[in-house]
């Protein structure tokens, strides 16, 4: 088919334009509802979307697990925050703080309120013994240590008297603590004017005898008076510990006399196998 040159160019397109088909017009409308319909889902969809962060971004109070619980126990029986500014003529602070004079002067009411249980009945034999050794410290030559001693013979004495002890208990055991006192002092006497006999005997008089001397002779005088501390005045004179010191010095030479005996029987026994090899 053969187009003239000289036909009009106009008529050419008109006639021949697809977009003049219907089909070509239907074509286009569908596209358009298609479109359409996905800018509108589109845009629901965004809606969706931001209604659900919005939801998100809200802080929803959660529902306590069965495990759990809230915890609205205060730590002191005032509420500082709600009631330090309050009213003091309030009967709610008044009977708070009457509760907390009474916990101050009240030890019973105090430790049933804390819900401590001190059972001193099954410790009654250590007290006793504690007493025993505290009534000896209070009659320490050391003042302070005196002093706290003492101190302590009073609160466990008291202890032992709510107890239920006995004051005559308590006077048996005040002797017997003495009696054990005095004993130990005697001991202690007795091993000390040893040591200084035996420190003169063997090292004589040089620089290291002097320090141990200087020493003994201290421990002398708190033993001395210690002995007038727990009853015995003057049991310590000048008289007795010279009593002591002979005693002593008759221990030391029966101590190196055994000891000479023990050398020539040792003597006497090498000498006789020398003479059975001979």
């Amino acid at each position: 088919m053969s187009i003239r040159s000289d036909a009009p160019i106009d008529a050419y397109s008109k006639t021949n334009d697809v977009s003049n088909s219907n089909y070509y017009k239907k074509l286009q409308d569908d596209i358009k509802q298609k479109r359409d319909a996905g800018q509108l889902g589109t845009k629901s969809v965004e809606i969706q979307e931001k209604k659900e962060l919005e939801a998100s971004t809200q802080v929803k109070p959660q529902a306590p697990s069965p495990g759990e619980f809230k915890d609205k126990i205060t730590l002191s029986a005032l509420d500082w925050e709600k009631g330090f500014n309050k009213d003091q003529s309030s009967p709610e602070f008044q009977q708070k703080q009457k509760f907390l004079e009474e916990m101050k002067v009240n030890a019973e009411k105090l430790r049933r309120f804390l819900g401590v249980k001190i059972d001193f009945q099954k410790r009654i034999p250590e007290l006793k013994e504690l007493f025993v050794h505290t009534i000896v410290q209070s009659r320490s030559h050391n003042d302070f240590m005196s002093k706290f001693g003492q101190f302590k013979v009073g609160v466990v004495g008291q202890i032992l008297s709510v107890l239920g002890v006995p004051i005559e208990e308590l006077k048996k055991l005040k002797q017997m603590a003495l009696s054990q006192a005095f004993q130990d002092n005697c001991d202690m006497m007795s091993e000390n004017l040893y040591n200084m006999e035996l420190c003169e005997l063997v090292f004589g008089k040089n620089k290291k005898s002097k320090r141990s001397m200087k020493v003994y002779v201290e421990l002398q005088n708190q033993l001395t008076v210690h002995m007038n501390k727990i009853g015995r005045m003057g049991y310590w004179s000048k008289t007795r510990i010279l009593e002591e010191k002979i005693a002593q010095c008759k221990k030391i030479k029966d101590e190196f006399q055994k000891e000479r005996d023990q050398l020539a029987y040792h003597l006497e026994y090498e000498e006789q196998v020398v003479e059975v090899h001979e």
